[in-house]
């Protein structure tokens, strides 16, 4: 289309993708094969972008400020522009989307936009495969909103006489093995019979076992990619500390966690400069840009955010740029700390590895969609290119079950066998006050010298503690060693009593004195990043001391764990 026939240039195909994981894929095949000189070099600009992405983009183009808006409202705002101004799309000459499985909600809603507004000679090109579509549970409780395969269906009817259908069935990723029971495997599921259904479910357990986390870690030196893929964020978190209190490091992906700004963000805008050179960027030590972070690279993704090409940059353009919440290339939030990666099945999407560990999966009775559990089985599998295995599930008398709020707790039994609360998932969005890491009524440090500590002393991985402070309200403080360096948001605080009321309902229930307490700590908590706090300085509270107010620039910590309650 773009190399052979000549029918467009690069730069008018829009590709659309679910995951900043498949972008940097796709453009990292096509950058290889520019440079070994199979493809020309217009199909370096090609338009590739997240689905959030380019609605971010569109509504800064029409100048719509979107700071603090989710990306589903984004999303939505963007279907609405397009229908009442189609000439937004009028460069478009190809219209591409990976994965369209996973359409469902609004993101399918924005492609049925685009689709029906698109320019006249403008064509498209859909790619997915229906036996990982796994996010239809995403909308089951969403009355007339379309799923997965009421939009292909959808696609079929609206389109039934221009559309062509192919299958491609060659597979490119697995070695022999894994490629011939993952081609048993769809054949089971194309089916959609229960009993075969079942079958490729109960078929994982060909697999072997493995019970030793040290023959899971990457071998040597070499640039292989290893996974443990879990079914929930409980299971991440607890497969996560459990590697923590052994010392091996991984990365960490969980479902609906945010992506943050790299530290180097806030050490550039809190210093002096109105205007940055080159020269004077190769100067700075800034730490947390990973391999992708070269001068001259930072240099121009710096200019981007200006808007300019000259020698200078101005840094104050590129705060106020960076408060409506523009996105950095997709490698620099990545900061892979090892070769070892704990992700959800979901998370995982987009990914490969050289070797899977699947947590073994539990009793297939207890799912309410067998179709649906098989087909996220089916996704972990197919993550693998040369080794897939099990990974014994740990040996013990608690259990995981998720909250109306979707926060995951560990429950077990005491010796008289009522209920008791274990642990619960910390980390959540918001779970976090951002402000008080510069807040003067909080005690112990000045904001200043728990800025520098937060920089120089806390470290990703350390160990915290979340404690209950009883002031004038009660709070959760961050505690890094005897350090209170920030606090729990109010909205976690009532997370917690949410927790502790679901979990000891029925015995207050059975019990009408018994009364339900505050657990006074969390341990088993970790740091998972050093972060930058970049906001329009109108939207700091008071209580923020200088000159984090004035800026709206400061360092964070973000939290992460299956927290151990501890009552005393």
């Amino acid at each position: 289309m773009v190399d052979k026939k000549r029918m467009v240039e690069a730069s008018s195909i829009l590709l659309l993708c679910f995951t900043r994981a498949a972008v940097r894929e796709i453009r990292e095949r096509f950058l290889a094969r520019v440079q070994s000189g199979e493809y020309s070099d217009d199909l370096s600009r090609l338009d590739i972008r997240t689905f959030d992405s380019f609605a971010t983009l569109v509504l800064m183009d029409r100048q719509i400020d979107c700071a603090g808006w989710d990306y589903d409202t984004r999303i939505e705002r963007v279907i609405n522009e397009i229908k009442s101004d189609p000439d937004i799309l009028q460069e478009m000459k190809h219209f591409m989307v990976d994965e369209i499985q996973d359409l469902v909600g609004v993101r399918a809603r924005l492609v049925q936009t685009i689709l029906k507004n698109r320019p006249s000679g403008c064509g498209f090109t859909l790619l997915g495969d229906p036996q990982q579509a796994i996010y239809d549970y995403s909308v089951k409780d969403m009355p007339g909103e379309i799923n997965s395969r009421g939009f292909q269906q959808w696609l079929r009817d609206e389109y039934r006489d221009g559309l062509k259908e192919v299958n491609l069935t060659a597979n490119r990723r697995q070695t022999s093995r894994l490629e011939i029971f993952s081609a048993r495997a769809r054949s089971l599921l194309e089916t959609e019979e229960p009993l075969k259904v079942r079958e490729f479910v109960e078929s994982i357990n060909v697999f072997p076992v493995e019970r030793d986390y040290n023959k899971i870690l990457p071998h040597g030196s070499t640039s292989e990619k290893v996974a443990i893929l879990c079914r929930n964020n409980g299971e991440v978190l607890k497969i996560s500390g459990d590697l923590r209190k052994r010392r091996i490091i991984h990365n960490v992906r969980r479902q609906h966690s945010r992506w943050l700004l790299p530290i180097w963000v806030a050490d550039l805008l809190n210093g002096q400069r109105r205007i940055l050179t080159r020269d004077e960027l190769a100067g700075l030590n800034l730490s947390g840009q990973g391999e992708t972070g070269a001068p001259d690279r930072l240099f121009g993704l710096l200019q981007t955010l200006a808007g300019t090409d000259g020698p200078i940059v101005d840094m104050e353009k590129v705060r106020r740029i960076l408060t409506t919440e523009a996105r950095l290339p997709d490698e620099l939030y990545e900061r892979p700390l090892s070769s070892l990666t704990v992700s959800t099945i979901h998370q995982a999407k987009g990914r490969e590895f050289d070797r899977v560990y699947l947590l073994e999966p539990l009793d297939p009775d207890r799912n309410e969609d067998l179709m649906e559990e098989a087909r996220v089985y089916y996704v972990a599998v197919t993550r693998a290119r040369s080794d897939f295995r099990r990974l014994e599930r740990p040996k013990t008398y608690t259990w995981l079950t998720k909250c109306e709020s979707n926060r995951w707790r560990e429950e077990g039994k005491y010796v008289n066998g009522k209920t008791r609360l274990v642990s619960m998932e910390i980390g959540l969005e918001m779970d976090i006050d951002e402000e008080s890491f510069v807040d003067c009524c909080l005690p112990g440090f000045k904001p200043h010298e728990r800025q520098r500590y937060i920089r120089e002393e806390v470290k990703e991985g350390d160990f915290l503690v979340i404690a209950l402070v009883e002031d004038e309200t009660e709070y959760y403080g961050i505690y890094h060693g005897d350090r209170l360096i920030g606090r729990m948001s109010d909205r976690f605080t009532s997370g917690v009593r949410e927790v502790m009321k679901s979990t000891y309902e029925r015995i207050r229930y059975l019990q009408s004195d018994f009364k339900i307490y505050l657990p006074r700590c969390f341990s088993e908590v970790y740091v998972e990043q050093i972060y930058s706090v970049v906001r329009k300085p109108e939207t700091v509270s008071p209580s923020v001391a200088e000159p984090y107010m004035s800026k709206g620039v400061w360092y964070a910590v973000s939290v992460a764990g299956m927290g151990k309650v501890h009552f005393d």
